[in-house]
Formats: C-alpha cells, sequence, structure tokens
C-alpha cells in the first residue's frame, strides 16, 4: 500500500483556499443571481463555510437534476448550488488533485493538470508508428458514473488517504448524491472516477506488462503485435473491472492499423496517416455551414461562433485535415475576418470623428 496522505484539514479549510475555490466557482456563472447573491456578503458567508467544513457540519445538497443530449447519448446532468457545495467541492478538489495526480499513471489522461487530449494523441500516434505495434485493443466501460459502486469508491479513497475528518467529508458527499453511483456534472466526480480506474491501470502496466497503454476517462486502449495476446489481455482487464463493479461493452475491438484504423478520440488512426472521424466531420460540415449562413445573412457572429470555428481549426491540426480545412474552415475564417477588418474601420472612424468634435468644441 502506498503512503497514505494525511493532515489536509487546515489546508484544505483555510481562507485562502476558500477564497480561490469561490472565484474559480463563480468565474464561469458570472451572470447567475446565485452569484450575486453570495458576492454581496461574500465574507461572511466563507467564515461560515470555513466554520462548517471545520466541525464537519455542511448541510445536506438540494441537487437539481437537468437532460443533456450529447452525441446521440442522453445525460442526467446533477447540478448543485453554488454556495456552499459548489465552493465546498472545489476546495476540496483543489487540494486534493495536486496529491493524487502522482498515484495514477503517467498514461491516464482527462481530468487531470497537463494530460489533456491532446497530449493523448500524440502518444497514441507514437505507439501508433511504432514498428512493431500491429493491433490496437479497444475498451468501453458501460455508464462508469452512473454504475460507480459507493462502497468500493469508499474503500479505495481510503487505500489513498488517511485524514478521518477528509474521508468523512468524502462520505458525506458520496452518501448524499440520491441516486446510484457518482454525480455527472459534479467538480469531484472526475477526480473519484480516476482514482476508481487507477488500480487496473497498475495491473495492466506492472502485471500484464500493458507497455503500451492509455486511459481516457472511460476508455481503454491497448497497443500489441499479436491479436491472440491482446484477446488475453481483454479478458484480464474485464476481471479486473468487474471486480470493482464496472462492466465492459459488448462492442470491444480489436482494430488492424494498417487496413481499419482505431477509433481514437474523435480520430481513425492509421500505420501511415491519421483521418477526422466521420461523425466528427459531419459535426464540422454542419456547424461550418451554419456560421456562414449566418454571416451571409448580415448577422453579426458572437463569442459561441468564434469558439467553434477556433475548436475545430485546433482539432484538425492533429490529423491529415488540410482538404476539410480548405473546404469548410478557410472559406467562413475569411469571411469572419473581412468582418473584424470593417468592425476595425469602423471603431476608428469613431473614434475620429469622436476626436474632431472634442477639439471644435
Amino acid at each position: 500500500m502506498p503512503n497514505r496522505i494525511g493532515e489536509l484539514k487546515a489546508k484544505i479549510t483555510s481562507m485562502d483556499n476558500l477564497e480561490s475555490a469561490a472565484d474559480i466557482a463563480c468565474k464561469s456563472r458570472k451572470d447567475k443571481l446565485e452569484v450575486a447573491r453570495f458576492e454581496a456578503d461574500r465574507k461572511n458567508k466563507l467564515e461560515l463555510l470555513q466554520k462548517q467544513a471545520r466541525s464537519g457540519t455542511i448541510p445536506v445538497p438540494e441537487y437539481r437534476f437537468f437532460t443533456r443530449v450529447e452525441r446521440g447519448k442522453v445525460r442526467d446532468i446533477a447540478d448543485l448550488p453554488l454556495y456552499p457545495h459548489r465552493i465546498w467541492h472545489q476546495a476540496l478538489a483543489q487540494v486534493l488533485e495536486p496529491l493524487l495526480d502522482s498515484r495514477m499513471i503517467y498514461q491516464s489522461f482527462a481530468s487531470r493538470v497537463d494530460h489533456g487530449t491532446q497530449k493523448a494523441v500524440v502518444l497514441a500516434w507514437n505507439y501508433v508508428q511504432h514498428e512493431k505495434i500491429k493491433y490496437c485493443l479497444s475498451l468501453d466501460i458501460k455508464k462508469c458514473y452512473e454504475s460507480t459502486d459507493k462502497e468500493v469508491l469508499k474503500r479505495t479513497l481510503r487505500h489513498y488517504l488517511k485524514d478521518d475528518w477528509l474521508l468523512l467529508m468524502l462520505d458525506h458527499i458520496i452518501d448524499e448524491y440520491p441516486r446510484p453511483g457518482i454525480s455527472i456534472g459534479d467538480r469531484l466526480s472526475p477526480l473519484f472516477c480516476n482514482l476508481m480506474l487507477t488500480p487496473p491501470d497498475h495491473y495492466a502496466k506492472e502485471t500484464l506488462h500493458c507497455h503500451c497503454y492509455i486511459g481516457y476517462a472511460d476508455n481503454r486502449f491497448v497497443f500489441g503485435n499479436s491479436k491472440q495476446w491482446l484477446k488475453k489481455i481483454e479478458v484480464e482487464l474485464e476481471a479486473q473491472f468487474n471486480a470493482i463493479g464496472y462492466t465492459i461493452k459488448p462492442n470491444w475491438v480489436i482494430a488492424d492499423l494498417r487496413t481499419e484504423g482505431v477509433d481514437f478520440l474523435g480520430y481513425r488512426m492509421f500505420k501511415t496517416h491519421i483521418l477526422l472521424r466521420r461523425r466528427t466531420k459531419i459535426r464540422l460540415r454542419r456547424a461550418m455551414n451554419e456560421i456562414r449562413k449566418k454571416l451571409e445573412s448580415g448577422q453579426f457572429p458572437d463569442d459561441h461562433d468564434r469558439g467553434v470555428l477556433g475548436s475545430y481549426f485546433g482539432v484538425l491540426k492533429w490529423c491529415n485535415g488540410y482538404n476539410l480545412f480548405r473546404r469548410y474552415i478557410w472559406p467562413v475564417k475569411r469571411m469572419l475576418d473581412d468582418y473584424d477588418r470593417w468592425l476595425d474601420g469602423a471603431r476608428a472612424y469613431r473614434a475620429f470623428v469622436n476626436l474632431n468634435s472634442e477639439v471644435y468644441l
């Protein structure tokens, strides 16, 4: 068992940590009424939160649920009140995550600092290009958050933490969620999920000797040069995940990297090139057509339009997507650039007129 982490109460409940957590929790909700109410009495509310946290009397949260459809998947998203729960969860996360990050394998990505999608794509491409790598086993956990066993999660937390006060607070957070598993939308849920999947990851790396291995959220990828070996790995990993309450989807595949390519985080990777996934390509085309029609009709672009354009431009940078860029991204970018030049000219003209009116006055 690794050295367990303790004595975190003072650091988590310090006013500096709570202030930082409040800033982050309010940052993306500045237009919400609950933020205005919190900011109106910020100091007193943070002092009360500090007192409640130290005494272990954080009130039971009232979860609000709403449904969101993402890429054909219907998800029930849990939303917590800003004060005290979102701020409190953020305060816990920003202390725990740096300490627990070292317990995870390097090849585990998503919801970790400096372990984002781009690094995962680069690492996978390095594996795919290796001369001895021919196949890739792709696994997906079924409803990872909803199927998380709360008791197993508590035991897992005790494997890494020994602070009784902290474990009690985390137990309350886990037990107070009214549905099975852990919530989608909670600040601590990605950390809980990564910790739950860390023992199988270590088993794959250290016992099964899966040297070319990548974990991304609830997906697992193992690269090798033998289909028979990868089939044995699948059986072993499925047993490990089943032991902690997870189920592997039956649609796992062993892809031939020379002919089929592996479906990896929005791309299809082959030995010689990387293509954009077909579904992603369709979404890109639709999004660019919507922005183009908006600009052609004389409507002004908003920040969301610019964000969509920038995100797809970034996606295409990591694959052989020059033709897609020239066909869909480039025409919209030119229209936006023309609009920006016109806007700059209009601003300069207004400034010139205002300056001359002040001079004559």
